[in-house]
């Protein structure tokens, strides 16, 4: 071997590859360069002493390598500009569906005047529950924060079956059209809920001292029955507020303790906070309690003390079903009551 040969075999493969002109080499001897190769099934030829067999590839591999990822970004960025649009929405909803239930009680008279139409409250029930079958796809990633969980999901369901059949059928048709929709997506696992429904055993005692509250108006100033009390008469009482008022119910508790409660933590507001507020906005929604006998307890008293109550049964629980269920039993205590006082 000649003196010059011994030189060159002595120098470094990155020099010689440089000096034979490949600038490419070095950067192919990069754990970065390295990597794409392996990724492509290619590996370095021996004889690669031209800049371009190496570049080209390069430049190919380079971009298969990202495309995933370039898709992925763009796919989180097409999902990211969605769910803004639906918490958008979903807080238009929000907003309408509070109002109107903190004005409705006075809305048919701005509306209608004194000849308010039969039908009116069945469409306002049917376009309530329209709305929440909504407010739950458009929010159905997020669910758990919503305090919505399966049996909540079932509650809603039958409701919205009684209530089809309640109603005019030019109303019902829409209302079951809904309910099929929120079944549908249930049962095709689009609604992303919670494994595990597991409540504090506390619920229990909190769900007996709202009724007790409910019943202590009556006990203390008109105790006396006037007329009698046997299961016929409870199990009517039941099912009539079952079939007419358990989607109202599933209503307040979807807007007060699950919709706004989660808003209000968006914003950062604390949970304590969120507490106090869902329940002054309960009670002055139901103002109506104004106008029934012994109107100051059931207003001052009573409502306000169950506001807090349903707001720490769903706070506690973390679901809606334990405070739907509390108010269900409290409208069929307050049924009940009229019925046989």
């Amino acid at each position: 071997m000649s003196k010059k040969h011994l030189l060159i075999a002595k120098r470094s493969p990155t020099k010689r590859a440089l000096d034979a002109g490949d600038s490419a080499a070095s950067r192919v001897e990069s754990p970065l360069s390295r990597f794409f190769y392996t990724q492509s099934g290619l590996r370095q030829s021996p004889s690669a002493s031209n800049a371009n067999r190496w570049h080209a590839p390069c430049r190919i591999t380079f971009k298969s390598s990202l495309m995933p990822y370039l898709r992925f970004f763009m796919k989180s960025k097409e999902h990211s500009k969605a769910s803004l649009l639906n918490d958008n929405i979903s807080t238009l909803i929000l907003l309408f569906l509070l109002i109107y239930r903190l004005f409705d009680q006075y809305l048919p008279g701005w509306v209608f005047g004194s000849n308010i139409p039969h039908e009116y409250f069945y469409w306002y029930g049917g376009i309530v529950y329209i709305l929440i079958a909504a407010i739950i796809w458009l929010n159905r990633h997020k669910l758990p924060l919503l305090n919505i969980d399966r049996p909540f999901i079932f509650f809603l369901i039958i409701g919205g079956l009684f209530y089809m059949f309640h109603i005019t059928p030019d109303i019902g048709i829409f209302v079951g059209v809904a309910t099929v929709f929120i079944f549908w997506a249930y049962k095709n696992n689009h609604l992303v809920l919670k494994n595990e429904t597991k409540y504090p055993p506390e619920i229990i005692p909190l769900i007996l001292t709202s009724v007790l509250l409910v019943l202590l108006p009556d006990l203390l100033f008109n105790p006396a029955f006037k007329n009698s009390i046997n299961f016929q008469s409870v199990f009517a009482i039941l099912a009539s507020t079952f079939q007419t008022e358990l989607i109202l119910i599933a209503f307040e508790e979807v807007i007060f303790r699950g919709v706004l409660w989660e808003y209000l933590c968006g914003l950062g507001v604390k949970e304590r906070n969120v507490f106090f507020i869902q329940a002054f906005l309960f009670w002055i929604a139901h103002n109506r309690f104004i106008l029934v006998g012994h109107s100051y307890f059931y207003f001052w008293v009573t409502t306000p003390l169950i506001s807090l109550l349903l707001g720490l049964i769903a706070w506690r629980s973390k679901s809606l079903t334990p405070s739907t269920t509390t108010h269900f039993l409290l409208n069929s205590t307050i049924g009940f009551i009229n019925k046989v006082v």
